[in-house]
């Protein structure tokens, strides 16, 4: 295939990717609506406003709904600290086959010291 239609699928792909995150979310999303809804109507049909601990109140359901939310939130930059440390470590150890040409070849040992501070770097800084 020619470099410009590679070029071109390429950021196909990418709109292609967006796309489908987008909508993963608001599928998502109206699953959870869907979900808070079927949930009051049933508790509404069994009296369960009534109790003393009144769980309809939308102080209980907005409560419902953050810790509902909170592992995704910290899974989400869990995942992003990763990926950050491993673009990092990718560009480290390019830079070490771009300066010592030996490594590729069997000639000479990488720095293994150096990735090691790269991942530690970030763990410590949180970048």
């Amino acid at each position: 295939m020619s470099q410009t239609r590679t070029v071109g699928l390429d950021e196909l792909d990418a709109l292609g990717n967006t796309t489908k995150a987008y909508t993963k979310a608001s599928a998502t999303s109206s699953g959870m609506v869907s979900t808070m809804v079927m949930f009051i109507t049933f508790a509404r049909l069994v009296n369960l406003h009534e109790n003393s601990h009144n769980i309809l109140s939308p102080i209980f359901i907005a409560g419902l709904l953050f810790g509902a939310m909170l592992p995704f939130t910290y899974s989400s930059l869990a995942i992003k600290a990763t990926s950050k440390t491993a673009y990092k470590i990718v560009d480290e150890v390019r830079r070490q086959f771009r300066d010592n040409p030996g490594i590729l070849e069997g000639k000479s040992k990488p720095n293994y010291a150096r990735d090691a501070w790269t991942s530690q770097r970030s763990m410590r800084l949180g970048t």
